[in-house]
């Protein structure tokens, strides 16, 4: 399985698992399959597996105040939002985090 399709694999699993998908967990997946890949193919891959998420119709993008937050409480997140991947590399999770949930 090539790096792009097990992060595809491992994203949707999350995503069924917990029904929402935080955009800063594909750079967490991706290290974490142990694969030596450098940050320009992390952030590569990163985006790839994004851009492929959002031609979903049955997702939509939202601001979560926590990760811990059920999915319907976001607020709906501007479709030209950029993704910030790395955006919890400490294992911190404060603030407001972009997400992708199914539409209701």
């Amino acid at each position: 399985m090539t790096p792009l399709e097990q992060l595809l694999d491992d994203l949707g699993e999350q995503l069924d698992a917990m029904g929402a998908l935080p955009v800063y967990l594909f750079s967490w997946w991706l290290r974490g399959q142990g694969r030596d890949l450098s940050e320009d193919e992390i952030g590569a891959l990163c985006r790839t597996a994004y851009d492929e998420l959002r031609r979903r119709p049955d997702l939509e993008l939202v601001w979560l105040e926590s990760p811990q937050d059920a999915p319907e409480t976001g607020t709906p997140a501007d479709p030209r939002t950029e993704p910030d991947f790395d955006l919890h590399t400490t294992g911190e999770t404060t603030g407001r985090v972009l997400t992708l949930v199914p539409r209701p």
